[in-house]
């Protein structure tokens, strides 16, 4: 039974062949662009223009760019519109990256901030393009719509803060 609904799933997923360098990034043409795959590590990954204006870092949490086609850039510090996380550090401006849309994938944490395993994971209140964790359910009945567009998933591990550390979450965004 797994390996039927595995070879399915498989089939269903447009998949990607190509030229890639190890950090997962193209170093062919266009025609990638939209590509997905599925890492070992559970991470559902799609291949978009970085257009953040500076090199990738892992776990930045992104937003569909305005000003290019098929592109990300970071979020802005309480943003609404998260939709992935960059899957590699080291894509510069410009270039081909994995974006992880869902799945399990590592969030770049808030310089000032641990994650806590079991909250919610949201956008930053401080930082542009990272994320934080953010109360559990059962010490948050309500949760206003606000909130609730700021989320991008639930927090597996507990991390202590510090500089550009990464936590694991399962990723979804509303």
């Amino acid at each position: 039974m797994t390996k039927k609904l595995l070879l399915i799933l498989f089939i269903a997923l447009p998949c990607y062949a190509g030229n890639f360098n190890d950090n997962g990034a193209t170093v062919g043409n266009d025609d990638y662009i939209g590509s997905s795959r599925i890492t070992e590590q559970g991470e559902y990954q799609i291949l978009l223009r970085n257009a953040s204006g500076h090199t990738s870092k892992r776990g930045e949490v992104l937003v569909c760019s305005f000003d290019t086609d098929l592109a990300v850039t970071t979020c802005a510090v309480n943003s609404k519109l998260p939709f992935g996380i960059f899957g590699s550090t080291g894509i510069p401006n410009g270039g081909l990256a994995w974006v992880t849309i869902g799945g399990k994938g590592q969030f770049l944490l808030d310089d000032s901030t641990g994650s806590i395993r079991g909250y919610w994971i949201n956008t930053s209140h401080t930082s542009t393009g990272k994320a934080q964790t953010w109360m559990s359910e059962p010490s948050q009945p309500t949760f206003s719509t606000t909130e609730h567009d700021e989320e991008c998933g639930h927090c597996l591990e507990t991390v202590t803060a510090g500089v550009d550390k990464l936590f694991w979450g399962i990723v979804h965004f509303r």
